[in-house]
């Protein structure tokens, strides 16, 4: 099991991935992992949606989703989780967001990653 929090709060009016969060984990056997992540995202400006996901060693796109962000300048706490299956060795995770469209910036606050073995 491992968790990495970061209070601090992030903000990107890109509409290129910015990585908010990351694991890496120690050596791990082979097997199926859970990722889940917690966080409070706002936005500003009509139409100034945030986008996330999981991204795993670079190379591995979960759980892709559009945030339902209905109101400007209000946190609103989402949940993420996606099971992944990983080859033993060491693994790198990322929570990654951006601006889906629109005017404005998208915020991150009080963000936490999980990551823990399910088989």
């Amino acid at each position: 099991y491992q968790r990495e929090f970061t209070a601090a709060t992030f903000q990107t009016s890109s509409a290129t991935f910015q990585t908010i969060q990351t694991i890496t984990t120690p050596s791990i056997p082979a097997g199926t992992y859970l990722i889940s992540s917690n966080a409070q995202y706002e936005k500003t400006k009509a139409k100034g949606n945030c986008e996330t996901r999981f991204f795993v060693d670079g190379a591995t796109e979960l759980a892709l989703g559009l945030e339902p962000i209905e109101d400007d300048d209000f946190f609103y706490n989402l949940t993420k989780k996606s099971e992944v299956t990983l080859t033993a060795g060491v693994h790198t995770i990322l929570l990654q967001m951006r601006k889906q469209a629109g005017r404005g910036n998208v915020f991150a606050r009080n963000r936490e990653l999980f990551f823990w073995r399910v088989s």
